[in-house]
């Protein structure tokens, strides 16, 4: 159980420290430069994402809760589920940063074909195309960000949970070192 806590930790902090800060740049700003960092942004998020899930994976086993005291089945069975709704979340996320790279990819296309078309009517259909994927883009933006919000939800909580019950670890712990003294010094008495 102990290493499926490091590989939840460690999980979760992958998922914080990449995905939580990175911001795709404002999307009205078309330089060069920006439109690469955009895909590189975009690159990293995606393998943040994959790996994460990745080190996710050994963590959604069902915990074997033989033998373990109702308040332990109950601990791990709670980790399991924020385990599992983590990792659905991720794939939401992942899900919608690659059709996120798709569209973007697309929005570019059309352009480009904006700029080499010199026909009126051809730019026109374009830029009208253009208009809905922008429209399309910044929808996908939202539910992209909201996503992102939910996962760091689900890792504070994931994060509250293991944090939780390493205290009562350490309170059961001292009770324990305490009766342990006592014991000893009643046995001397």
């Amino acid at each position: 159980m102990k290493t499926q806590q490091i590989l939840i930790v460690l999980a979760l902090f992958i998922s914080f420290s990449s995905v939580a800060q990175i911001k795709i740049p404002n999307k009205n700003v078309r330089t060069k430069e920006s439109v690469n960092t955009k895909t590189d942004l975009r690159v990293k998020t995606i393998t943040t994402l994959k790996e994460s899930r990745n080190l996710l994976r050994p963590s959604l086993k069902r915990p074997d809760t033989q033998g373990l005291s109702v308040k332990e089945a109950t601990y791990h069975k709670k980790l399991h589920r924020l385990v599992v709704e983590l990792d659905k979340n991720l794939a939401e996320c992942l899900r919608l940063e690659e059709q996120n790279k798709e569209l973007n990819e697309e929005m570019q296309t059309i352009r480009a074909k904006i700029k080499k078309t010199n026909v009126n009517l051809r730019q026109e259909k374009l830029k009208t195309r253009l208009n809905q994927l922008d429209n399309k883009y910044d929808n996908l933006n939202i539910q992209r960000e909201d996503c992102h919000q939910d996962s760091e939800m689900l890792q504070i909580s994931l994060k509250e949970t293991i944090n939780q019950r390493e205290q009562n670890i350490q309170l059961t712990t001292n009770m324990i070192n305490s009766i342990y003294r006592s014991l000893k010094v009643l046995d001397r008495w």
